[in-house]
């Protein structure tokens, strides 16, 4: 399923690249969806303000792989703010893989199971 931008900022000027590409593995993507499902339900356009807080999250992972913490070998976490949700995801050298966007209370096992061995050791 397609999700809304995710992330995808302005173009960079004159070719220079200003930020890293951003990937949803297919089980953040479902993540993202159904928590904006979750909150358009409670609310019309609720689910919206989720994904312009996601976006703005993803925009600035982006452009600052490292500005937030490394919460196991390789994986970082973004929390979004407005919002009781974290992005987890691999800064890799061309590319920032999103593994989930899950709910803050939910257990860390939910992140986890989705880190292979070969990820851990990376």
């Amino acid at each position: 399923p397609q999700v809304c931008s995710l992330g995808r900022g302005p173009s960079p000027a004159a070719g220079v690249e200003l930020s890293l590409r951003v990937r949803f593995r297919s089980e953040a993507a479902s993540d993202v969806l159904l928590a904006r499902e979750w909150y358009e339900a409670k609310r019309p356009g609720l689910g919206d303000d989720f994904a312009r807080s996601l976006d703005h999250v993803i925009e600035l992972v982006s452009e600052l792989p490292t500005a937030f913490p490394e919460i196991a070998v390789g994986l970082r976490r973004a929390l979004l703010g407005r919002f009781p949700y974290a992005v987890y995801y691999h800064a890799q050298v061309d590319v920032i893989e999103v593994i989930a966007c899950l709910h803050t209370r939910r257990s860390p096992s939910r992140w986890r199971n989705r880190v292979t061995p070969e990820e851990e050791g990376s």
